[in-house]
């Protein structure tokens, strides 16, 4: 056989294989895959035999739930889970909650994900230790509820001063924990955000001027709500007391965003 019959050979035995693989129909029936698969990851099973291999070939396509996935108290097993998803097209993805929970060997590269129509992602790397990846990119529009969702993801660092936030409604202790965290997130638009409750409480690193934030808050935040948010971090002011934050009419202004707002070189 010359070598091209054998290239025609080989195409036609991976298009055949291919034509064959499964793509995945409901989120119950992906997530059976993967605990079958964290239980015996080798070419010669029946997940592998019906939906391919390795997990990175697998077609989700069409799955919109991904919550859950990944969570190690959904599987404790995940606690060891660090494989390529390079491969996955997420495009109809629209829940993403707690995708990666308390995965901590994890830090694939996600950065190709589609995540346009994705509404949550509450908790999607909490506790995922090790993951680092670059998600600068993800199209976060829509996204309405961001809370927890690196807390504890004590290596990230990852710059997300790209994000369109202007969706976001829940931000509350999204960066908890995040010991490594300290991207430039002044130009978020955060005007629909109701909840920022300990949102950098014990980041450690974290010390980014948000007094931009100033005009863009449109919900009342006491003394307490600003300190609670920044405790533990290197802010400049992080445990300075002032008035009560009310951006109406009758309001007075934000006086410390990690900064002293009230100084105007920031």
């Amino acid at each position: 056989m010359n070598s091209l019959s054998l290239r025609t050979t080989l195409l036609l035995f991976i298009g055949a294989v291919s034509a064959q693989q499964k793509c995945f129909e409901t989120t119950p029936e992906l997530r059976d895959a993967v605990d079958a698969y964290l239980t015996n990851s080798t070419r010669g099973t029946t997940v592998a035999q019906t939906y391919g291999w390795p997990i990175g070939s697998w077609c989700v396509r069409d799955i919109a739930d991904f919550s859950y996935l990944f969570d190690v108290k959904r599987n404790p097993a995940n606690i060891n889970f660090n494989e390529d998803l390079t491969g996955w097209v997420t495009t109809c993805a629209r829940d993403m909650r707690y995708m990666f929970a308390g995965a901590e060997k994890f830090n694939g590269d996600v950065s190709k994900f589609q995540t346009g129509r994705v509404l949550n992602m509450e908790g999607m790397f909490e506790d995922a230790k090790a993951f680092n990846g670059d998600v600068s990119n993800w199209d976060v529009f829509n996204v309405q509820d961001f809370e927890r969702m690196f807390s504890g993801a004590a290596s990230f660092a990852g710059d997300l001063s790209e994000w369109d936030m202007r969706c976001a409604e829940d931000i509350s202790y999204m960066f908890y924990d995040a010991v490594s965290f300290n991207s430039d997130i002044s130009a978020w638009t955060v005007t629909k955000v109701k909840d920022f409750r300990f949102a950098f409480d014990d980041a450690k690193v974290f010390a980014q001027n948000l007094c931009p934030w100033t005009d863009k808050i449109r919900v009342n935040l006491t003394a307490a709500d600003l300190t609670a948010m920044f405790t533990g971090t290197s802010c400049p002011v992080n445990d300075e007391l002032g008035p009560v934050i009310n951006n109406d009419e009758l309001g007075q202004p934000l006086t410390t965003l990690c900064y002293d707002c009230r100084d105007l070189e920031g």
